[in-house]
């Protein structure tokens, strides 16, 4: 709940509290990422350069439910273009990794900014989901991490329009492709967060989510054929249920929103 003092702020003064919390993330972000730095071999021969490997267990496990997943190498060769790229692929996966791991810190300064408006009997609530925004955040990064990207290396690095043509990817190409797989499908899975913010303001509802819910599920499967490149059945329907999971329970916090609202009307 706001103290006096913090009710009494002005708009320029909570852009300038804002702005101390961003600067702390962003030193907490910078430091980890420099630490990271020292630790070359494991990012990119254990943690990049891992779904390359044929034993990964994404394809040990993928082999275990479909034959057609069983491989014995992956036609896949990554080469350096630029004199410096290396250097700044190196530097690029210290600040991404750093900011992955930095994200409950990042977490943890949003809730501090946000928790002065809050009122007594939402604080609870609140503390509870930012703490879920943060365990949702890795959970997606997993799920692209052993998931949607060893499915993607599997369909890309096999598929060739012509024997002319040598699959070579530059590295630069490949860690985009990890970055952005990655921490798209880490934000895609604060849904159940950015729902309860929407309901809150009212710009979202129980029922506009319950009524359109078939219409959602089809854009779902949509997308996750989009996420996923290979035209197999097993894969897409393996990336669309943590969707469709994700869909169900922001139905569930849309309608404690809406009960809350209703008991402090009351």
């Amino acid at each position: 709940m706001a103290t006096p003092q913090q009710s009494n702020m002005t708009f320029f003064e909570h852009l300038e509290e804002m702005r101390g919390h961003l600067f702390r993330s962003a030193i907490v972000v910078l430091v980890v990422s420099v630490v990271l730095i020292f630790f070359k071999e494991f990012i990119f021969d254990t943690l990049l350069f891992g779904p390359l490997n044929t034993n990964f267990i994404s394809y040990r496990l993928l082999c275990m439910l479909a034959p057609e997943f069983c491989i014995k190498e992956i036609p896949f060769e990554l080469m350096n273009t630029e004199l410096a790229g290396q250097f700044f692929i190196h530097l690029k996966a210290a600040f991404i990794l750093g900011f992955i791991f930095s994200v409950p810190y990042i977490f943890w300064e949003i809730w501090k900014f946000i928790s002065p408006a809050l009122l007594p009997s939402e604080m609870s609530y609140a503390r509870k989901l930012l703490g879920a925004g943060s365990v949702l955040f890795f959970i997606g990064v997993i799920f692209a991490y052993y998931m949607v990207i060893p499915l993607s290396i599997l369909f890309f690095s096999t598929y060739t329009i012509s024997d002319r043509i040598v699959n070579r990817f530059s590295i630069d190409n490949y860690f985009s492709f990890l970055s952005d797989t990655i921490l798209w499908s880490g934000l895609s899975f604060e849904l159940p967060i950015i729902v309860y913010f929407l309901a809150k303001l009212d710009i979202l509802t129980v029922s506009f989510l319950q009524n359109y819910r078939r219409h959602l599920y089809v854009f779902i499967f949509v997308l996750a054929a989009a996420i996923t490149p290979s035209p197999d059945i097993l894969s897409q329907v393996m990336v669309a249920i943590p969707l469709l999971l994700l869909f169900e329970v922001s139905i569930i916090v849309a309608q404690r929103v809406q009960k809350g609202k209703e008991l402090n009307n009351d």
